[in-house]
């Protein structure tokens, strides 16, 4: 996804008609994440650069994904 083809509104809409299916869930809360590469250049703004868009939930364990989804695991941070 960039900025300047923002589709939040299609990730989260598709994500909430399945988020049932996840059965492990720890709490209701929902997380809307964005995962930068090492290239992605905040000083010089560039509304086309792209970077990762996840709609998600906190879950026990990873021993149940639903199909066509995927695990991330947030690394540690301050």
């Amino acid at each position: 996804m960039s900025l300047g083809e923002n589709k939040t509104f299609e990730l989260q809409k598709s994500f909430m008609q399945r988020r049932k299916e996840i059965e492990n869930n720890l709490t209701t809360e929902l997380f809307s994440m964005r995962v930068y590469n090492e290239s992605y250049d905040f000083i010089n703004f560039n509304p086309s650069a792209q970077f990762e868009k996840w709609a998600a939930l906190e879950v026990v364990d990873f021993n149940i994904i639903p199909y066509e989804m995927e695990a991330y695991v947030l690394p540690a941070g301050l």
